[in-house]
């Protein structure tokens, strides 16, 4: 990012320094790259590379940079009710198919990051796919321990991710931005009828969502 003749020579007010200083003493294992990135390549997909190794990913804000790490988060979630979801517009999809490959990968890396010493670390949950793994070719890991690491944690995001919630905001909206928690109250899936009130008149309610009312 800094380096002028081999990054895009930017700012440090524009980096989220104190974000790399935390977690360069709070990240103490499977932390490195050991490679090299052959060019020419983009500056956004030399940062993606090397981010993947921690279990992170870079994002932008605005015109400043920082990242993202998947990981657990004791924050506050970002709530978003039926009230700020566009009507219509929430959906969820789950993917049931227990073989489908994603629990089961193989990383294959380079011992000591020589390119004569291939190696694999193989990890699966639940059961293991009888195709066989999920070869990923993974840059800058030079030893089985992360090898391992990293296969473990898409084998496990592959198991029990796999529930997929899409839905449109207006105004009434949160700012989030990616690696942010979240919670969406898919009100759908319950059994009881619920929706929130847009408006009153009297007696007469003018609610957010069609709710049959049933009488006795």
């Amino acid at each position: 990012l800094r380096d002028a003749n081999l990054g895009r020579g930017i700012d440090d007010d524009l980096i989220d320094l104190a974000k790399i200083l935390s977690y360069r003493s709070a990240v103490t294992e499977f932390d490195t790259f050991d490679g090299q990135i052959r060019g020419p390549t983009s500056l956004w997909d030399a940062a993606k590379t090397i981010l993947a190794n921690v279990r992170a990913e870079p994002i932008q804000i605005g015109a400043g940079f920082s990242f993202v790490r998947d990981e657990l988060q004791s924050i506050r979630r970002h709530t978003f009710t039926r009230r700020q979801i566009v009507r219509g517009s929430l959906s969820m999809s789950f993917a049931v198919e227990a073989d489908d490959g994603s629990a089961h990968v193989e990383v294959a890396f380079n011992d000591d990051a020589d390119p004569k010493q291939p190696n694999g670390a193989e990890a699966y949950y639940g059961v293991p796919s009888i195709f066989g793994p999920r070869r990923v070719e993974w840059q800058g890991v030079s030893s089985y321990e992360h090898a391992m690491h990293l296969a473990r944690w898409m084998a496990a995001s592959g198991f029990y991710r796999r529930a997929t919630i899409t839905f449109d905001t207006e105004l009434s909206g949160r700012m989030v931005k990616r690696g942010d928690a979240i919670a969406v109250d898919p009100w759908f899936v319950d059994s009881r009828a619920v929706s929130g009130v847009l408006s009153a008149s009297g007696n007469t309610l003018n609610l957010d969502a069609d709710v049959t009312v049933v009488t006795d």
